[in-house]
């Protein structure tokens, strides 16, 4: 990691599957990611995930939008939003 890069964690939910890489999947992921990164960058960049997908995001535990900038150790959880009741 270098001055111009931070890490974050990255775990994405299995409901996610259809959408992006199985081997990114139910895993616990250290990325290094240049700083004041967007989780929008994150996503398309290295996630590859559609702008079209809209998955919850939470970073830290709260809930997160996909133009927030991340942070040096920032845990990020992706998870597809369920409809029902």
């Amino acid at each position: 990691m270098t001055e111009a890069t931070i890490s974050i964690t990255l775990k994405i939910n299995h409901a996610l599957e259809n959408f992006i890489s199985h081997d990114m999947i139910d895993r616990e992921m250290k990325l290094s990611i240049k700083r004041n990164a967007s989780i929008d960058f994150m996503l398309r960049e290295i996630v590859g995930l559609s702008e079209k997908v809209k998955p919850l995001i939470l970073v830290n535990g709260k809930h997160a939008d996909r133009h927030a900038k991340l942070k040096s150790g920032d845990r990020v959880t992706l998870w597809m939003p369920m409809a029902g009741g």
